[in-house]
């Protein structure tokens, strides 16, 4: 990776952090909680650091996790490419995203919809808090696993 890419990489990673409210933190050189993004990515403080500093970025592992965490698109964050978050709610097709890189394989990541319902979900959606989206973004991914 390129330096360029690095930086791009580092100001979507603050970005996000600063935009969530599971890791955004006052008082800290980027505004940014990076004891809690060591922790998600599973790495050093050092390699945390590194990542915001715009020296470094994440092994495919890492990253999944950190967009996980955040609630935004893998490719987003690595690439840049938009959304930034997942379209939580497909508009034409009824159907419910649920974080992740979707498209490597959509049928483990949707839930179908009738249109109504679709409705009533979306407008509840968009009412809660951050936190509170992240909670129901994480319930859903537990409910879809298949490792329960």
């Amino acid at each position: 990776m390129t330096d360029t890419q690095k930086e791009a990489f580092s100001k979507r990673l603050i970005r996000a952090m600063r935009e969530s409210s599971v890791a955004r933190k006052s008082g800290t050189k980027h505004g940014v909680d990076a004891t809690a993004l060591k922790g998600v990515a599973g790495v050093s403080r050092e390699m945390a650091r590194r990542y915001l500093e715009g020296q470094a970025i994440p092994n495919p592992d890492p990253m999944k996790a950190i967009a996980d965490w955040l609630g935004i698109r893998v490719a987003w964050l690595r690439d840049g490419e938009e959304p930034m978050k997942p379209d939580l709610i497909g508009h034409t097709n009824g159907v419910v995203e649920v974080g992740g890189d979707y498209r490597a394989n959509p049928q483990e990541n949707v839930i179908a919809l009738k249109n109504k319902e679709h409705e009533e979900l979306n407008r509840a959606y968009l009412q809660l808090s951050d936190e509170d989206q992240q909670y129901v973004l994480w319930l859903l991914r537990r409910l879809l696993s298949t490792d329960r």
